[in-house]
């Protein structure tokens, strides 16, 4: 009798679920995992859904998941079911930060092979590399660095809080994502969205374009049923909205909700955070960018610079940041086009030392003419030396952050201050993200701003000289 049930589970295993009705019962008898089905909010999908289109044959997705939502264990899922039940085919995960990558994906998909009892159909299993007796291959790696992307290879790309990726990174692991007849390519971008005009918001904006269907799932997606509804003295029942309206929060969700967070985390998750990370974070909400440090407008400050601001005579003044725990030297670099200052290059290496900032100066110098740099908190005159007065680096004139903050902002307002998109990517990037924290008012602490302090440094300098600029030694007004 034991035998015979063996046998039946070992068949039931190894058998493709041909329908969604089969995958769910597959995921949930051998992995232990029930998905919700139900999408209580217009407009959103069901965390299943996620799953079966992309088995049976989505091969564009990007799904935005609140917080919490189990975005890493469905990626973990599909990464299991894909490789079981397609031999040969190569995945490719990556995670914003290590923990999305191979600790979380090593630690789901291991637990969810034993509970199968399908480790035996591995030929090794490491940190950062399954292979499959079946041929199939699945290759984890960190978001961090590019370096490690680029020799990567894959049938299927797999991004976890991909709002999280600099940009030069996600194209980069787009490129390792190549299909061939038996395998199409097939590329899954999961997250949160996190800012106004992260990587998240460029991709839904451009997902039709692209080809990509877009799944929402929401805080009512992935909570537990309420059974019954406790009416007003339920905290979820009304709530302070961001902009200090009471209103209804709930409206009946939760009685149509079948997932597996308990009603007591939603509640303390509520209490945990302001209301307006909460509408984003878990209600799905746009991010309002009133909040943003610089009020930056992509449509308005960002464009293709003028054929002039790359000429020789133009001037041309640039920023220079040197970091403390990595030590990157970052810089930026602008160009005055009339009354308008325009962003033309950027530049971030870490552990550059002095040699390699020479040739950085020095190459920009040969390309772009004569450059006066400003920066804060390192002497190097040795900058200016070495290239005869036509690379000059002085200590920038305004000391006090906020005092740089003002003068961005007031040059932003005025349309003054603009950038190349293409070739300053990066310091848009932090320029349209970073703001004010909603409860201290003090602002966010993040890891990349090099490139905004090195603008801060260049332009504030330039608007307290008044536009002079150093040529050869010699200041021209």
């Amino acid at each position: 009798m034991l035998k015979l049930l063996s046998q039946t589970r070992d068949l039931f295993l190894n058998t493709e679920p041909r329908t969604p009705g089969a995958l769910h019962a597959w995921i949930e008898t051998a992995l232990g995992y029930r998905l919700p089905r139900q999408a209580p909010t217009a407009g959103t999908d069901a965390i299943f859904d996620v799953v079966a289109d992309c088995f049976f044959g989505q091969n564009n997705a990007i799904l935005l998941g609140s917080r919490g939502a189990g975005k890493s264990t469905i990626m973990s899922i599909l990464n299991l079911l894909l490789s079981k039940f397609r031999p040969g085919l190569k995945t490719l995960h990556a995670g914003a930060i290590e923990r999305h990558s191979s600790d979380v994906c090593h630690v789901y998909l291991k637990e969810m092979l034993q509970r199968a009892d399908l480790m035996h159909e591995l030929q090794y299993f490491q940190r950062d590399d399954v292979v499959w007796r079946n041929g199939s291959r699945l290759m984890t790696t960190s978001g961090s660095s590019e370096s490690g992307t680029v020799a990567l290879r894959c049938h299927r790309l797999s991004l976890d809080e991909v709002d999280l990726f600099s940009p030069d990174l996600f194209s980069s692991l787009n490129l390792a994502c190549q299909g061939d007849d038996q395998h199409p390519a097939q590329r899954l971008f999961v997250s949160t969205r996190y800012t106004g005009e992260g990587l998240m918001s460029t991709l839904l904006d451009e997902a039709e374009s692209r080809g990509y269907r877009v799944y929402r799932v929401d805080v009512w997606g992935s909570m537990a049923n309420c059974r019954q509804c406790e009416g007003e003295s339920c905290p979820l029942y009304k709530w302070e909205s961001p902009n200090g309206i009471i209103q209804e929060l709930c409206q009946g969700r939760g009685l149509l909700s079948d997932g597996f967070v308990p009603l007591e985390s939603v509640i303390g998750e509520l209490f945990a955070v302001d209301p307006a990370t909460w509408q984003v974070q878990k209600l799905l909400g746009a991010p309002q960018r009133q909040s943003l440090l610089f009020a930056f407008e992509r449509e308005r400050h960002t464009g293709k610079a003028p054929p002039e601001a790359f000429s020789s005579e133009s001037r041309k003044i640039a920023g220079i940041d040197w970091g403390y725990s990595t030590t990157p030297f970052a810089i930026t670099v602008f160009a005055e086009c009339g009354d308008t200052l325009w962003g033309i290059a950027e530049h971030t290496e870490y552990m550059a030392g002095p040699d390699r900032e020479l040739e950085i100066a020095k190459s920009l110098n040969e390309k772009y003419g004569p450059i006066l740099a400003w920066y804060v908190g390192h002497d190097r005159p040795e900058l200016s030396d070495a290239l005869g007065g036509l690379f000059v680096v002085l200590p920038c004139p305004v000391r006090e952050r906020e005092r740089r903050h003002r003068i961005i902002r007031r040059l932003l307002a005025r349309g003054r201050l603009k950038f190349d998109g293409e070739a300053m990517a990066r310091t848009v990037r932090e320029l349209s993200t970073v703001g004010y924290n909603p409860k201290t008012g003090k602002e966010w602490e993040r890891q990349a701003i090099d490139h905004i302090d090195a603008t801060e440094y260049a332009v504030a300098s330039y608007d307290i000289a008044g536009g002079d600029v150093m040529i050869g030694g010699a200041l021209v007004g």
